[in-house]
């Protein structure tokens, strides 16, 4: 089967630089391996993980999922960060969603130091510990 130029799936080796669907998925033979899966970016994705963690404090207490410091998706958490910097006026990591090997991480300690307008970047804040 050829799958979007890729060639034949079920040759020995197979590049494929995103995830297979699941019909490409069901035509790997036994003896081949897939190492990118489907929506495996809602935990490789920073701002997906947080967004998924949250959604298992609300369904099964924050007691359980208590290992995540407060953060913040910007641009559409900014309100709320900012009103916490506001309290707090304390120190804050800023990440990228997607970078990685601490490519974009930053400290800031004002949110003005946010570069909130930026449509492809929205970083994930979170709370320094003490």
């Amino acid at each position: 089967m050829d799958y979007a130029g890729y060639g034949n799936i079920t040759s020995r080796v197979t590049l494929v630089t995103h995830a297979l669907s699941h019909p490409q998925m069901s035509t790997l033979r036994e003896h081949q391996r897939c190492n990118h899966f489907p929506r495996s970016y809602e935990l490789t994705r920073k701002d997906r993980l947080y967004f998924n963690i949250q959604r298992m404090q609300q369904t099964h207490g924050r007691r359980n999922f208590s290992f995540l410091p407060e953060s913040y998706v910007l641009p559409a958490e900014f309100n709320e960060f900012y009103a916490e910097w506001a309290r707090s006026r304390g120190w804050y990591i800023v990440k990228p969603p997607a970078s990685s090997q601490g490519r974009g991480i930053y400290l800031i300690n004002h949110p003005s130091q946010v570069p909130i307008h930026a449509r492809t970047v929205a970083p994930l804040l979170t709370t320094c510990l003490p």
